[in-house]
This record gives C-alpha cells, sequence and structure tokens, in this order.
C-alpha cells in the first residue's frame, strides 16, 4: 500500500478515467475489469486492498498472485489461469510497463509536491503545521514539510530539510546539511553530514523515447539505534519500504539503493553498494568497496571481505571474497593459482 501521508492522491479516478489518459494500452484486455471501479491507489501483490492498483510479472510470483483476493491486478496472459475468478484483472503483454504507466499518471503529482509549502521550522511551529518534542535543539535555517513530527531530545543541525510527513524519534541526532523525504526515523539515531535519506530509487523501463521513469512511491524506515556516516545515500522504495533494522552502522559513502533490507547489528563500511532488493540478514558484515546484486541474499553474520562482488545468495556464517564472489579459501586458492600461473611464464 502506498502511504498516503508522503504520497497523497488527489482525485480517485475511476478505471475507466485513468485508462483514458493512459497511451498504449490498445493491445491490454480490460474485459475482466469493472470500468467504473474507483482506484483508490497502489501497491503489491498479495497485499492490495480493494481499489489499489498492482501487477505480477513473473511466474516466480505465483503464490503471491493465487493469495490475491482484492485490489485490480496487472498480469500478462500466460498468469491469468492463477488469478481468481472474482479478482479484477487488466491483461496486459507488458505489465510492469501498464502499472508504471498507470501509476505515473495516478500520482503525477506527488514528487512535485514533496517541496512544496517547505518552512522554517520555527514558522511551521508557530502554524501549528508540525510537532516538536520538548528538549530539542534545532539549529538555524532547518526547512520542513506539513506534518513533520519530531520526538523529545532531538538535535537537528544547520541547513537540514525534512520533507513532508517525516518523523524523528526520540533522541536522535541529525547534523548539518541532510536531507530526509518520505521516511520514518526511530529513537537514538545518528545521522551525519550530508546524508540523503529517501531519494529516489534509480529505476527506469526502456523506450522507443528514451529510459521511461518508475514512479518510486516506497518509502524509508530506519529503526532504533542506528548510525549513517557523511554522505551516504538511502533510496526509497519503489512499493515496498527500505528497511534499515535495530543498531546497524553504516560508514561514509555507501549507497542502499530502492526496496535493500537490511537486518540488525550489521556493519557496512565505506564505498560498499546495495543494489535494488538487496537483502543482508542480522550481524552481516561488509568491508569497504563490497557490492551486493539486485534481489541477492546475505544470511545472518555473513562476511563479504573487501571489493568483492556478491552475485549470488550467501548463507548464513558464509564469508566470501573476490568478483564475482565465492567461498573465502576457494577465492584464496583461486588467487593463489594465478599467481603461480604468472610466476612461470
Amino acid at each position: 500500500m502506498v502511504d498516503n501521508r508522503f504520497f497523497p492522491l488527489e482525485i480517485r479516478p475511476t478505471v475507466r478515467q485513468l485508462v483514458a489518459d493512459c497511451e498504449g494500452l490498445d493491445a491490454c484486455d480490460l474485459s475482466r475489469v469493472d470500468l467504473d471501479q474507483e482506484v483508490s491507489g497502489a501497491g503489491t501483490v498479495p497485499y492490495l486492498v480493494d481499489g489499489e492498483l498492482g501487477f505480477v510479472a513473473d511466474s516466480a510470483y505465483v503464490e503471491a498472485l493465487e493469495a490475491t483476493q482484492a485490489g485490480i491486478v496487472i498480469v500478462p496472459e500466460h498468469l491469468l489461469q492463477h488469478c481468481s475468478d472474482d479478482l479484477s484483472v487488466i491483461v496486459s503483454p507488458k505489465p510492469y510497463q501498464t502499472f508504471t504507466d498507470l501509476a505515473s499518471i495516478l500520482y503525477q503529482g506527488a514528487l512535485r509536491s514533496q517541496y512544496s509549502g517547505l518552512m522554517l521550522w520555527s514558522e511551521a511551529l508557530k502554524l501549528g503545521r508540525i510537532s516538536v518534542g520538548t528538549g530539542c535543539d534545532i539549529a538555524p535555517n532547518v526547512m520542513v514539510g506539513a506534518g513533520v513530527e519530531i520526538g523529545e531530545n532531538v538535535s537537528v543541525g544547520p541547513n537540514t530539510v525534512l520533507g513532508r510527513g517525516v518523523t524523528l524519534g526520540r533522541g536522535s541526532i541529525v547534523a548539518d546539511n541532510v536531507s530526509i523525504y518520505f521516511s520514518h526515523i526511530g529513537d537514538d539515531n545518528l545521522i551525519h553530514s550530508g546524508v540523503r535519506i529517501g531519494a529516489d530509487g534509480f529505476g527506469f523501463l526502456p523506450g522507443a523515447n528514451g529510459p521511461k521513469k518508475i514512479p518510486q512511491l516506497g518509502r524509508v524506515l530506519i529503526q532504533d539505534g542506528v548510525e549513517i556516516g557523511t554522505n551516504t545515500s538511502i533510496d526509497r522504495g519503489t512499493l515496498d519500504d527500505t528497511v534499515i533494522g535495530e543498531k546497524t552502522k553504516i560508514d561514509n559513502l555507501v549507497q542502499i539503493a530502492h526496496n535493500s533490507t537490511i537486518g540488525r547489528f550489521c556493519q557496512l563500511s565505506g564505498h560498499v553498494g546495495l543494489a535494488g532488493s538487496a537483502v543482508l540478514g542480522d550481524g552481516v558484515l561488509l568491508a569497504g568497496r563490497a557490492g551486493i546484486s539486485n534481489k541477492v541474499k546475505v544470511g545472518d553474520k555473513a562476511v563479504v571481505y573487501a571489493c568483492s562482488l556478491v552475485t549470488k545468495d550467501v548463507p548464513a556464517g558464509g564469508m566470501v571474497g573476490g568478483s564475482p564472489a565465492t567461498e573465502i579459501n576457494m577465492w584464496r586458492k583461486e588467487v593463489a593459482a594465478i599467481r603461480r600461473l604468472v610466476r612461470k611464464k
């Protein structure tokens, strides 16, 4: 479910009104959807509620599709058999493309509105547009959007921006020149200078007129006791949330892409990069410049050595190194064997 706190719908069109504004739907079959049904938002299968728009493009998600009991689901023809008889369905040869086109219309004002209405925090407080707990220390030139909530004993440095609806938990420290949008931040967090939280994820679909932007309609959720180093960037999710677990520590210049999930007690060293939908379990250690490919899962207490590129899942307790990364002892043997070959020459 897209959070209306961050992505409000100015109107709720019917399916008929929504598709009328969308080009390229000629190849879609609309016979299994009520054109007069109201569209109430977008969400993720199988958690759709009545009126929410979602999609399934891949057979890997058949179980989720079969569990979907509500909403309006966009599917390719070969997955139609997995939809319940009373489910509203749009059949499309390119479900992700169709969903992107419709969501772009549905939420066309969402991105622009994140900057509208920003004002100095002191002025916003006087107008009752934000709430600030007792014992806070908020520096000059902090800009906020409507609905910001700041807990007790929070410190915020100068020139920081808190976008509409952002929440900061008790005892958190946010340094100078930080921007936070579309995010909920827990208690006792330390966010250093220049951090960017909640920016767009890097998502595009190829098209005849160049890459088409995929709406980024998720949030960033940061649990308690997290520390984030300078100039790190954490992108919000596309539909699902980007999540940082309790007491995880993140170094400087780290990139965390949309939909990534990081468990509790993890440590991410400088220049680490997580691609979209990467998953880290609890207690994972990523050494400097390690990279995790999209949708790869790294199990609890696994260790990834410096400058490694992880392209396959890593089991709990595993230790991997190299590019592409492999089990650490195997990697060491491979490096030693290559060195022996070079010396023979």
